[in-house]
């Protein structure tokens, strides 16, 4: 009898055609959607940045913005930190891990946005959007970018060479 989660696994491997586990296609599309996230949610409940409000962010919106920069900054320097294990080999995370913390990196970002747009007026909601694209552009892409190559020659068969 198979496990549950592995029939799951496999028929949304075949729905969607992300074939093994180990695909950056579900990075990507998480980095895609943390950059679209944030402008569907503006583009139908944008309308308090249209109300006049003050210049400066509220104390909500500056502790969601210390509190997800640092918890962003410290996800992405583990992720970033080499690990090696007793031979003095570089490890990595097992990639279930990996896209666990990375979605916490982008969640981090989403929440300046959405911290804005739902309880700023007028400039403060931009703040909000501004300091999320600007935490996904400085800490989530970066990760995106140098943990990529990483995985996939950690995750790449060997060829087979033919005399």
């Amino acid at each position: 009898m198979k496990d549950p989660r592995a029939k799951r696994r496999e028929i949304l491997s075949e729905v969607l055609g992300i074939h093994g586990s180990k695909t950056w296609l579900t990075a990507t599309v998480m980095l895609i959607q943390f950059f679209l996230f944030p402008a569907l949610v503006f583009a139908f409940e944008g309308r308090n940045a249209r109300l006049p409000g003050p210049m400066q962010p509220e104390p909500l919106q500056i502790a969601i913005a210390v509190a997800s920069t640092l918890g962003a900054i410290v996800v992405s320097r583990q992720l970033l930190t080499p690990k090696f294990n007793e031979a003095e080999q570089r490890v990595l995370l097992p990639f279930e891990s990996f896209v666990t913390q990375f979605t916490i990196i982008g969640v981090c970002a989403a929440a300046n946005a959405l911290i804005g747009i739902f309880t700023g007026k007028g400039p403060q909601v931009y703040f909000g959007m501004g300091l999320c694209c600007v935490l996904l552009l400085t800490v989530m892409v970066p990760v995106y970018f140098k943990m990529r190559p990483l995985y996939q020659t950690a995750t790449a068969t060997p060829q087979s060479t033919q005399p």
